[in-house]
């Protein structure tokens, strides 16, 4: 998760997705791709998972 620190977008993985804003359903959709194909994501996925 270190790799996180630089990602633009690991703000979206450590929130709820319920509060994520986005400009346009456009700009949603990429970034919900990236993260959805992000390794790293499904490590944070699988902690909170853990810990919840």
């Amino acid at each position: 998760m270190e790799r996180c620190k630089e990602c633009e977008l690991a703000v979206y993985c450590f929130s709820d997705s319920s509060s994520w804003i986005f400009r346009t359903k456009l700009e949603m959709e990429e970034k919900k791709d990236v993260i959805a194909n992000c390794p790293v994501h499904d490590q944070v996925e699988q902690a909170r998972a853990s810990q919840g």
